[in-house]
């Protein structure tokens, strides 16, 4: 019985779209990656400034160095992201 249930589901296969909407989409992706970029610069300004006042008071700053490298492995999952992207496109 669940057999019979198996043969009806569909399974279309992947294809590009269509050239118009294939440019949206990468615009889209372009858009996003960009912005992801900009949040990452900023964070590590942010991140620079909580450092120099932790410094400035006499604070250990280490617990600023790993929100560091959490922004900085963020912005090398985007670099690879657009990299794995444009490959495939």
């Amino acid at each position: 019985m669940i057999s019979t249930y198996l043969r009806d589901i569909p399974n279309p296969k992947p294809k590009a779209p269509t050239k118009g909407i294939s440019d949206d989409f990468t615009t889209l992706l372009s858009w996003g990656s960009w912005i992801v970029m900009a949040i990452c610069g900023i964070a590590i300004l942010a991140c620079a400034g909580r450092m120099a006042m932790a410094h400035k008071s006499g604070a250990d700053g280490g617990q600023h160095l790993m929100g560091l490298v959490w922004i900085v492995v963020a912005a090398i999952l985007v670099g690879s992201g657009a990299a794995a992207i444009n490959a495939i496109a």
